[in-house]
């Protein structure tokens, strides 16, 4: 059996990828949605073993202006969510409001869990690890979710839900329509809200990265996504962005980072793409190889020169050495020696100069 603890999880992928390798013999009961997080030693959530994986088809309206999972009626727009399962042995989670009031099932709100996996804080640092217990042992995911049957649906993350005119909207959804504009490019669209103090809401704001550079086109690619936007969240967006490729952040992993976005958007630079990872990495490896090449060239220098200058050694002493031996006076060895010295001086670049100071000579004095 294999788990799929990915963050988001779509229901449409998960059928896409069942009807490729179904016709291989892939079974749906073969793979399992799990749960989990780091603070509960990663595992949390598991379906039955066996069961194919669950979608619950509420209705979007009332989870946005209710936060009410109903069932979704015919002609209603829907929202699907997939199933998690239920709670390990020995654990528990519960959904709460944001008075920290346990609620009933199928109404939206904060995840909390508790077991024997739960962590015991974070590694110094008091005012994060405050903030993620809620007492009586109960610890915050982070997480928007609702349960049903007993079973676990997340909704999205705390920290990226849009609050607009009392409704909860939530990014993924709109994101994954996004992706699906011809001209856009899947998986690079951030959905985020910007607080907007003339209203006192927040602003809805659509980043997605195309490689289209024709005006006509790109107004096209708007109206698209201002559509799509409000067959989606029943309004059109705030503000459409169209960035060109590698605009907007992500993880190593390659989750979009929706903050790092934000405050992209709010400084006014999320036109401006940062360099792709293999580009930095790119000019990394170049400016390396340069600073080695230098090295390398300095010691080659440094090696050919010795050789050179032994060289010169060699072939002055094996010729001169003879010649001063062969001089009749010592006066005459010495002017060849010191003529064989300049010789290697100037044929080596070695600059020579003598500089003779003066000794202090005594007062003269009189015995007269």
């Amino acid at each position: 059996m294999t788990v799929n603890g990915a963050e988001p999880v779509n229901p449409e992928t998960l059928r896409r990828f069942n009807d490729r390798f179904g016709r291989y013999g892939l079974r749906q009961d073969a793979r399992a949605l799990v749960f989990g997080l780091a603070e509960s030693s990663v595992g949390l959530a598991f379906p039955p073993q066996g069961r194919p994986f669950v979608v619950d088809r509420i209705d979007r309206r009332e989870l946005a202006e209710q936060s009410k999972a109903t069932p979704a009626r015919a002609g209603e727009p829907t929202l699907e969510i997939v199933g998690f399962g239920l709670p390990l042995p020995r654990h528990e989670f519960r959904v709460v409001d944001d008075t920290g009031r346990e609620l009933s099932e199928r109404h939206e709100g904060r995840l909390q869990f508790r077991g024997p996996s739960s962590t015991q804080g974070y590694f110094r640092n008091d005012p994060k690890t405050r903030l993620l217990f809620a007492g009586d042992g109960w610890v915050e995911t982070g997480d928007r979710a609702y349960l049903a049957n007993g079973e676990l649906f997340i909704i999205g993350r705390v920290k990226d839900i849009v609050i607009r005119a009392g409704r909860n909207i939530y990014p993924q959804e709109l994101e994954g329509v996004v992706g699906e504009i011809p001209g856009i490019r899947k998986g690079c669209a951030a959905v985020f809200g910007v607080q907007d103090p003339a209203t006192a809401t927040e602003k809805l704001v659509v980043v997605a990265e195309t490689r289209e550079t024709d005006h006509e086109a790109r107004a096209k690619l708007r109206a698209a996504i201002d559509a799509l936007a409000t067959d989606t969240l029943g309004s059109p967006a705030d503000d459409v962005v169209l960035a060109p490729p590698n605009a907007v952040p992500k993880t190593t992993s390659g989750k979009l980072r929706r903050s790092a976005c934000r405050e992209l958007y709010e400084k006014g630079v999320i036109v401006a793409p940062p360099k792709a990872v293999p580009w930095q990495l790119g000019l990394l490896a170049l400016s390396n190889a340069w600073a080695v090449t230098r090295r390398c060239a300095r010691a080659a220098g440094t090696f050919l020169y010795a050789g050179y200058f032994w060289s010169v050694v060699g072939l002055l002493a094996a010729i001169g050495w003879p010649l001063v031996c062969a001089l009749p006076t010592l006066k005459a060895r010495w002017s060849a020696l010191r003529i064989i010295l300049r010789l290697l001086a100037g044929a080596v670049g070695v600059r020579i100069e003598i500089k003779v100071r003066a000794a202090c000579a005594p007062e003269a004095q009189s015995w007269w």
